[in-house]
């Protein structure tokens, strides 16, 4: 099999729950799909996002170069903690924050919402039927 060098953009995290930094990592792989499965587990990629992996294009050995000197010296990536990374200077400006996936969450909490308050009023039936029968049965005697 033959190596292709790949350049994958990914949504990296610690910078906030529905914040992400887009960066391109340069990865030597058979296809774009391997290339993609396996920056999706780098560290600080947003490992159970489905839509982690932003972009995946196949590029020349020169590029892969660059973009692995380029990784190497970016500060984000070499942060070892949260002081060190609020201590990076344009931090904030590379951050984006994903629109889409607010309405996403949004409706997946009205949609649990709506089962815990139709599971509470099933709930409160069978208490109040249980309630009945316990009043009519146990003390009537």
């Amino acid at each position: 099999m033959q190596q292709n060098y790949y350049c994958v953009t990914a949504k990296c995290g610690h910078v906030g729950r529905k914040n992400y930094i887009p960066i391109a990592f340069a990865v030597m792989s058979t296809s774009a799909k391997d290339a993609s499965r396996a920056v999706r587990q780098y560290p600080r990629v947003k490992h159970h996002h489905r839509q982690a992996i932003l972009s995946c294009k196949q590029i020349s050995y020169n590029t892969y170069q660059k973009l692995l000197q380029i990784n190497r010296s970016d500060p984000y990536l070499m942060c070892k903690n949260h002081q060190d990374q609020t201590k990076i200077v344009d931090i904030h400006e590379r951050i984006i924050v994903e629109r889409e996936h607010d309405e996403e969450d949004y409706e997946f909490v009205i949609g649990i919402r709506k089962y815990k308050a139709r599971k509470n009023h099933e709930l409160d039936a069978w208490h109040q039927k249980n309630i009945q029968i316990y009043q009519t049965y146990e003390w009537c005697e």
